[in-house]
């Protein structure tokens, strides 16, 4: 009998600390979140916000996917070179335009950056995160390992964040907030359609 009570003793120990570990919810809410970011989405909007030293930079990405890969309509703010003359206030162009994207590449202006819309190497994995909060439908944390969540070692950002927005088994929203390297403050808001 005594051999009985230390399994029963042993066995629930086990369960207590497997539901210290996921009793938040976070770990179904994770899985939610991989499997929508694999989903097929006909529209994604996403908007760029740099900032430093008082001076904002705005993105804006549309994206309508279609079989042979996307059209993307871009407006992005650049800074001008510095320029002491007539111009000398309009430091910032805001630069507009249209581009195709198929099999994975631009076609047509191939300087043009659009990293800021790739999702897909996102990973929601629990040891990324910390000061997680978990509800029906969000998540937010801070990304203790910004390089494996985004899918990059090359990534240099740092004191990053996460929230998300669940649509029933779709993603509405993914926010992402960090400093760059070069002390930049970015947002960048997915909102999936």
């Amino acid at each position: 009998m005594k051999k009985f009570w230390i399994t029963v003793a042993a066995l629930t120990l086990v369960a207590l600390l497997g539901c210290f570990a996921a009793c938040d919810g976070s770990g179904e809410m994770l899985s939610e979140i991989n499997d929508a970011l694999r989903k097929g989405y006909d529209t994604l909007t996403v908007e760029v916000i740099t900032e430093k030293d008082g001076v904002e930079l705005n993105g804006l990405y549309n994206v309508r996917f279609n079989a042979d890969g996307a059209t993307v309509k871009y407006s992005y703010d650049k800074l001008n070179e510095l320029d002491f003359g007539d111009n000398a206030d309009e430091y910032v162009t805001k630069v507009t335009g249209e581009a195709e994207i198929a099999d994975g590449k631009i076609v047509g202006d191939e300087k043009l950056d659009f990293g800021p819309i790739d999702y897909t190497g996102f990973n929601f994995k629990s040891a990324f995160f910390t000061d997680v909060k978990v509800s029906k439908l969000s998540f937010s944390a801070k990304v203790v390992n910004p390089q494996g969540f985004v899918g990059n070692v090359g990534f240099d950002g740092t004191d990053m964040y996460v929230e998300t927005v669940l649509n029933g088994d779709a993603l509405a929203k993914l926010m992402i907030g960090y400093v760059s390297a070069e002390g930049f403050n970015v947002t960048v808001n997915y909102l999936f359609a």
